[in-house]
């Protein structure tokens, strides 16, 4: 579980970056 939500919150900060 919390490794699903570190994966969506690193691609979501990656996203709002590029």
């Amino acid at each position: 579980m919390s490794k699903v939500v570190e994966a969506v919150y690193e691609n979501g900060v990656l996203y709002k970056l590029n």
